[in-house]
């Protein structure tokens, strides 16, 4: 068996879109289905989806208030402070209201927080040494509703406080004007924004907003993994059209760093145009990316592209080097990895969690020691609101930010507490504690095809709350597999029937785990690859399942990949007549005393039954088949009884009783029309039955043995008859048929 990452919910229709909906949104069955499933049916909701519009602006909570305020400060020539933050999302939300502002006053300033130094949100010494006596209006961005006290700190020397965030408010509010989506006394339709979102709206408030700001709406929109519906769609599609219709300068330098010039689209945010703007602040100063987005020269936008590109290089390699380092104190046993370290870069935490909670299907918190404090970044799977469960906690720690993916802060002196009431927690909470993938459809379609694909497309910009599609291939035959890529990491198969290619990004180890001729449970997500010219449709697994146990074919020495056994773990059967090697050697015959995952069949059995004792009591997950054996008597063969009988009545009739095998083999074997190899049988069959002795290569009669020759009698004979079926059974069948057998006598 191999076992899904995932709990696979299938969805399931819980109403219909009718048919004059259908018509009016010209609906392919495809797309029908999809919107039905997830649950988008009625008019209000297909509007979200395939006709997103924006909202006024003064339904939002506040904000004519701090509109006045910005506009008061902007006619008195005041100091104004955009205080952003150094993601993806604070980036792009500084820079538009840096830009609008700018338009009507010099002084307006901007500033990014360093991860390391300041940490996220307003720091109070900052604020202290910086801030007070230097600006008059400070307006964060993408941060704040939780700075309590940095507020009290700003307002008690006379400086105006205007928050723009989409956080999730904490239980006091901060004394200042909070323009929030979701504002507790709000009711604006959109509550979901991200960070560039409510700042935009802010802008179309002081009718500031140009078009080319909607291209950085749309990348910090995507970049924060905000709900892609509503007024966020809206966003990523009109951001989108302006992208590719005239680029931002420092986009296009970065893009052109990257090696990517083709199409932008929503994936080309979230995979290039994000991870780059989010490593600046992850190992650097996220200001660099400020500027290279305020840049209209191409060749300083080409400098500052290509610093980066470098700092993206430099993050990568931290982010290997720390998952290594932090899968080594990883226990497989817990339902939550609390993962801390002196030395690890904090700027990268957060994606290393992130791929802990991916390999292993459970919550992670990864810190790192900043002097007496460890701070890092917590990431859940989506069915744990773990930013509620640490509020149960008992040790005192800072948690905030959205309830599966946070920042958090705790004391030197309780880390260890705080990690092993949190990991008992979760342990006691959960006895089972798996992600779940929603499945939109299973394909009973073999054949899709690009016209499918370009209909799905029709509901694009995807991105979350509005995924892209995942389907399920079902109890499908492996047809071809191999590995590909740098160090074997990537997977290529194809199924029995289906027309379109699976390709799994990071599936590399599931070569190791399955086989050609294997039935398997697949799900992914539909694309286009195109190369040469020529589009083929692709299925890019996600994740697989096989349920049966499952058959490893090494029998041939092509096939043979000892990398996936371990020789200290694996529970090996030997032949009967060989040496154990260790305790978890056995001989075929021999009952285990506990379960086993996986059990090697190195040797051919000598007995088939003894065979079958063994098989019968296994229940293994992975069974891999080599069947060793020199001598291979299914082509070589046995002798016939006749042989063996008319070979002793030539060596009865022999001169003196005896026959000089160093002379007279040769002529023996010839005369009975067999091989060399084949005498040795017979002789060994006629020794076993006291009818004859070798000694030093001579043949001796026994004359004193005058009972009638039974061949069958010979133990020796009969080993060879067993062997011969043990051959038969096990080396010269087809996988399927050996597989079929052996299923049998386990499920007995």
């Amino acid at each position: 068996m191999y076992q899904s990452t995932y709990h696979w919910m299938m969805r399931e229709l819980s109403d219909e879109i009718t048919e004059d909906l259908v018509k009016e949104y010209n609906l392919s069955e495809l797309n029908k289905t999809l919107l039905e499933n997830r649950g988008f049916t009625t008019e209000d909701d297909l509007e979200k989806i395939l006709n997103p519009h924006t909202h006024d602006f003064s339904l939002i909570y506040d904000i004519d208030v701090a509109t006045k305020l910005i506009l008061k400060h902007l006619e008195n020539n005041s100091r104004i402070l955009i205080y952003g933050d150094y993601d993806a999302d604070g980036i792009t939300s500084t820079t538009i209201l840096y830009k609008a502002l700018k338009k009507k006053s010099a002084s307006i300033h901007f500033f990014i927080p360093n991860r390391i130094e300041q940490g996220y949100g307003l720091d109070y010494n900052f604020i202290e040494n910086e801030v007070v006596g230097n600006f008059d209006l400070v307006i964060t961005v993408d941060n704040g509703v939780s700075a309590i006290k940095e507020v009290e700190l700003l307002k008690k020397n006379d400086i105006d406080v205007i928050i723009v965030d989409h956080h999730e408010f904490t239980e006091e509010l901060p004394d200042a004007v909070i323009i929030h989506p979701n504002h507790p006394e709000g009711d604006y339709p959109c509550k979901y924004l991200a960070g560039v979102g409510i700042t935009y709206k802010l802008i179309e408030a002081l009718e500031l907003d140009e078009e080319e700001y909607m291209q950085l709406v749309m990348i910090g929109t995507v970049a924060d993994m905000v709900p892609m519906f509503d007024e966020n769609k809206y966003f990523t599609i009109k951001g989108l059209k302006s992208i590719n219709n005239n680029m931002n300068t420092g986009i296009k330098a970065l893009l052109k760093e990257a090696g990517r010039l083709e199409e932008v689209d929503e994936e080309t945010v979230g995979f290039t145009i994000a991870p780059r703007l989010n490593a600046t602040g992850r190992i650097d100063e996220a200001s660099v990316a400020v500027y290279l987005l305020l840049n209209e020269f191409p060749e300083e936008a080409s400098e500052l592209a290509a610093d980066i590109e470098m700092l993206n290089d430099a993050r990568k390699d931290m982010v290997d080097e720390t998952y290594i380092e932090a899968e080594q104190l990883v226990n497989s046993d817990d339902k939550i990895q609390v993962l801390y370290s002196e030395d690890w870069h904090p700027g990268i935490l957060g994606i290393v969690a992130s791929r802990i909670v991916e390999n292993y299907g459970v919550p992670a918190i990864l810190l790192t020691k900043d002097q007496d404090v460890y701070t890092g970044s917590a990431r859940s799977i989506n069915t744990i609101e773990l930013l509620k469960t640490l509020r149960e906690l008992n040790t005192d720690h800072t948690a905030n930010g959205h309830n599966q993916a946070f920042g958090i802060k705790v004391d030197e002196s309780l880390i260890e507490d705080f990690k092993v009431e949190l990991t008992t927690l979760m342990n006691q909470s959960y006895s089972k504690l798996k992600p779940t993938k929603d499945i939109d459809f299973k394909i009973t379609n073999p054949n899709i095809t690009i016209k499918d694909l370009e209909e799905l497309n029709e509901l694009r910009p995807f991105g979350h709350g509005f995924l892209v599609p995942t389907v399920m291939v079902s109890n499908s035959t492996i047809e071809t597999i191999r590995q590909i890529g740098v160090d074997s990491k990537h997977l290529k198969m194809t199924l029995k029937d289906y027309s379109f290619e699976v390709i799994g990004f990071n599936f590399g180890h599931l070569f190791n785990e399955t086989s050609i001729g294997e039935k398997i449970y697949t799900i992914g997500r539909l694309g286009i690859n195109e190369f040469n010219g020529v589009k083929k449709v692709q299925l890019v697994l996600e994740d697989a399942e096989i349920k049966d146990m499952q058959l490893f074919d090494m029998r041939s020495k092509n096939n043979q990949n000892f990398s996936i056994i371990n020789k200290d773990t694996d529970i090996f059967f030997i032949a009967e007549d060989k040496e154990k090697l260790g305790s978890n050697y056995f001989h075929y015959g021999e009952t285990i005393p506990y379960n086993v995952s996986q059990v090697i069949l190195r040797d051919l059995p000598i007995s088939m039954d003894h065979f079958e004792t063994t098989l019968k009591q296994l229940k293994p997950s992975k069974l891999i088949a080599i069947f060793d054996d020199k001598d291979n008597l299914f082509f070589s063969g046995i002798p016939k009884v006749q042989t063996i009988e008319a070979v002793y009545n030539t060596i009865i009739h022999a001169n003196n009783g005896a026959i000089d095998l160093k002379k007279f083999a040769p002529q023996l074997a010839k005369k009975h029309s067999i091989t060399m190899q084949m005498l040795v049988k017979v002789t060994n069959t006629l020794e076993d039955l006291n009818r004859i002795s070798v000694q030093n290569g001579v043949i001796f009669f026994d004359e004193e043995n005058t009972k009638d020759l039974v061949v069958i009698e010979s133990n020796y004979f009969k080993q060879l008859k067993e062997k011969l079926n043990s051959e038969t059974q096990l080396k010269m069948t087809s996988r399927p048929e050996l597989k079929t057998y052996i299923e049998k006598l386990i499920n007995e």
